[in-house]
């Protein structure tokens, strides 16, 4: 005579004593180094977003990825949560050796799965396409501020033309563009050698500058921004020298904006032209 068998502990039970230990351990490693791990968890946490954003066109990508994000978010969170469920729901019991009810050709299941992720992709199309149409703009408009960026290795240099886009008014040849904040900004781009990136990862986006092809877009720092320096790189491989192609952007209030590019034109007006 065989002796019954004594059953252990469900595993959802299992599961839920695992989960108590391991909220106990982390919340004593929290009470020790709590600072430490603070910092660490938000350094961890914001490394799944983009950094701040430093214009008005990076603002709005930012917001469209918040929204992808999250959408895929409560998908994960939806999926694992049925997997879990499936696992301990219909995982084998003891002395079980039928297969449990099986689910075939449930037409209500096979609208529902098909519909739903139909109206999400659609969804997200609109936004994705919304939001390109107000990012990727290139319409010079009266009182913007006009600059040509040439690229060539392993160097930046700006050009500052005049409100019809047709004269050259100072070109600063340091990698430095100077802008005002809260002005839109039209860049015109051309690369007199190989295919370079122009990119600022605080504007959350970046434009090929090809040689023989003049590519163009507007951006605008905000207004509150004034002061602010933001770094920008190539960010296409061109050549043994492309860690060195770098730039900054400096944002001053468009008052002192103009006081910078009258002294500058002053200085360049001063200085003798060289012998060639």
């Amino acid at each position: 005579m065989s002796m019954p068998r004594r059953s252990g502990p469900s595993p959802a039970l299992v599961l839920l004593i695992a989960a108590a230990v391991f909220v106990v351990v982390f919340l004593g490693i929290l009470a020790l180094r709590g600072p430490d791990i603070v910092a660490q968890l938000d350094n961890v946490w914001a490394s799944f977003f983009p950094k701040s954003p430093g214009s008005v066109q990076g603002a709005e990508i930012r917001n469209l990825y918040d929204i992808v994000f999250g959408v895929a978010v409560v998908i994960f969170l939806f999926v694992e949560a049925l997997i879990v469920l499936a696992v301990i729901r219909y995982r084998r019991k003891p002395g079980q050796e039928e297969l449990p009810p099986q689910i075939h050709g449930n037409n209500t299941l096979e609208i529902i799965w098909t519909v739903i992720p139909t109206l999400i992709v659609a969804v997200l199309f609109f936004l994705s396409w919304q939001t390109l149409n107000n990012v990727d703009v290139a319409k010079a408009a009266a009182g913007d501020i006009r600059v040509r960026v040439l690229a060539a290795r392993y160097q930046w240099s700006f050009d500052y033309l005049s409100a019809d886009g047709q004269q050259v008014t100072y070109q600063q040849l340091t990698p430095e563009l100077v802008i005002p904040a809260g002005q839109t900004i039209h860049l015109t781009l051309r690369s007199s050698d190989v295919i370079h990136s122009f990119f600022v990862p605080q504007f959350l986006f970046k434009r090929d500058v090809i040689p023989g092809v003049e590519n163009a877009f507007d951006f605008e720092v905000p207004a509150d921004m004034a002061g602010q320096t933001f770094h920008g790189q190539c960010a296409e491989l061109c050549g043994p020298g492309h860690w060195a192609m770098q730039f900054s952007v400096k944002a001053l209030t468009p008052a002192d904006f103009q006081s910078w590019l009258d002294q500058q034109i002053a200085q360049a007006a001063a200085t003798p032209t060289p012998q060639p």
